[in-house]
């Protein structure tokens, strides 16, 4: 997915691909692989590569401004209500499945890339709230077309988390095509 945002004033487009355990982040020509650890309550600790960014993320005063102190350092984030562009969606919104917190918590663990295949009743996202581990399962089969949150983020009641295109069973589409031969 594509982030546009304004960082201090500065038009920034950042690429960001989530998979199961890792984050890769592209500024212009510059990939870099991220990892995120929690720091609790103080926020997230970002790697990248051997060196460490202590990151903590507060909401702004308006809808579309966040405050980010990254190493002591204060920047103001805007994000535009457009600015998220998510990959290619499928035709229309009523065929996806959203996956949302139902609490709030910390994401603990996800569990599947987009482009895997999901079960019906498979985890896809742990979020740990008041010490449980509260696994959010998808609703149908189907495909996971975006991942919105990564281990140690924090979320809220209601926040997405990820997105499924439904899709019948392997098995299902097997069999139909056996039917008509």
């Amino acid at each position: 997915m594509t982030l546009n945002l304004t960082l201090d004033g500065r038009e920034i487009s950042l690429e960001i691909e989530i998979s199961r355990d890792s984050l890769s982040m592209k500024v212009g020509d510059q990939r870099v692989e991220v990892r995120v650890d929690s720091l609790g309550a103080e926020g997230l600790c970002l790697w990248i590569g051997r060196r460490t960014y202590p990151v903590t993320v507060t909401r702004g005063s308006e809808d579309s401004t966040w405050n980010a102190q990254v190493r002591g350092r204060d920047y103001q984030v805007v994000i535009p209500e457009r600015g998220l562009r998510p990959g290619p969606r499928p035709a229309s919104r009523e065929d996806v499945h959203r996956l949302t917190a139902r609490m709030p918590g910390k994401v603990s663990r996800v569990l599947l890339s987009v482009g895997d295949q999901v079960r019906a009743h498979q985890g896809v996202v742990v979020v740990e709230a008041m010490k449980m581990q509260n696994e959010v399962r998808a609703l149908t089969d189907g495909v996971v077309r975006e991942i919105f949150v990564v281990a140690g983020q924090t979320v809220n009641a209601g926040d997405p988390l990820a997105l499924i295109e439904p899709r019948p069973p392997s098995n299902a589409v097997e069999s139909s095509a056996g039917k008509g031969s």
